[in-house]
């Protein structure tokens, strides 16, 4: 029995002791380290392609932390760079790297991470993720350009040194992105689907050219009435008060003439519209929508008279 006690103390003891030990070295283990897997400025890339692998290193230890961080391939350097980070901060590094063909695993490791305190020195810490987990890539060829590898080319049945497999305007990456046949002009065949017959196409454009032919006649003609009725007006405006007197005493002796006294008043209103119609006819933006609310307005009243009719 009393053995029994003994080595039930003697186990209390120990548990104790390991976790104590666990506990201290918890304690000791900052938590701070890579917030997310490794991302790069083009992805899909191919061989021959400059491209950034970047990294994001958090730290919410309660101190601010120095350090280095290093990017591997495999166990090939690819670079370092140091890095400062304050306490509860975000911190993104990059190292630029030229693609070269075959399989690659990147990783990224912390080292030489320090932790800094107002007036006292830097002390060497443990993180509690100080390497990232590998990220894995293949790097292929791209020969024709199309965002597409060789390899891929083969799987689809595209040509590897063709841009556009089937010359539809689109490369074969752009429509397998956008879940198209790359080996199908669907495009083309959509852009014939939605257009108009020929017949139609060629009368609009007849159309519109008469129509734009008899709008810049009318420019010209307009403008020459313009010009003779400013004259006329600058002459009748001259002798306006010789006119004036004149025309009450023919309305006195001749009643039945009755000439209007704001005749030269009428002729600056007609000048004035002679103007406005012609800013009309010159600016597109309002000549075009005035036409086309006018042609409806032609059509309504044309279809309201024809079912009165019936």
């Amino acid at each position: 029995m009393k053995l029994n006690l003994l080595k039930l103390i003697i186990f209390f003891v120990a548990g104790l002791f390991l976790f104590g030990f666990c506990f201290f070295a918890f304690s000791q283990t900052l938590n701070a380290g890579f917030a997310s897997s490794l991302w790069y400025s083009k992805d899909p890339f191919f061989v021959g392609e400059r491209i950034r692998i970047y990294t994001a290193f958090q730290n919410h230890s309660g101190y601010d932390l120095t350090g280095k961080i290093s990017f591997f391939d495999e166990q090939n350097l690819i670079g370092e760079t140091d890095f400062t980070a304050v306490n509860n901060s975000l911190v993104e590094k990059w190292v630029d790297w030229q693609a070269s063909f075959g399989d690659h695993s990147f990783t990224v490791k912390l080292s030489d991470v320090k932790k800094s305190e107002p007036g006292k020195a830097a002390e060497s810490v443990s993180l509690s993720l100080q390497v990232s987990l590998p990220d894995r890539k293949f790097v292929d060829y791209d020969s024709d350009q199309d965002g597409l590898s060789d390899e891929q080319e083969l799987l689809f049945k595209t040509d590897p040194r063709e841009l556009d497999t089937d010359k539809d305007g689109l490369s074969d990456g752009q429509e397998i992105n956008q879940g198209t046949d790359p080996l199908v002009q669907e495009k083309n065949l959509a852009q014939k689907e939605n257009a108009l017959p020929e017949q139609v196409q060629e009368a609009t454009v007849k159309t519109l050219n008469f129509v734009e032919k008899q709008r810049q006649k009318a420019i010209v003609e307009l403008d020459r009435i313009l010009v003779e009725q400013k004259q006329k007006t600058g002459q009748a405006a001259g002798e306006k008060a010789w006119l004036e007197p004149q025309i009450k005493l023919l309305n006195q002796n001749l009643p039945f003439m009755k000439i209007p006294e704001d005749m030269l008043t009428r002729s600056n209103l007609f000048v004035a519209g002679i103007s406005l119609l012609i800013t009309v006819l010159k600016v597109d933006w309002l000549f075009w929508p005035l036409l086309i609310v006018l042609a409806l307005f032609c059509f309504k009243a044309i279809r309201f008279f024809l079912r009165r009719r019936s």
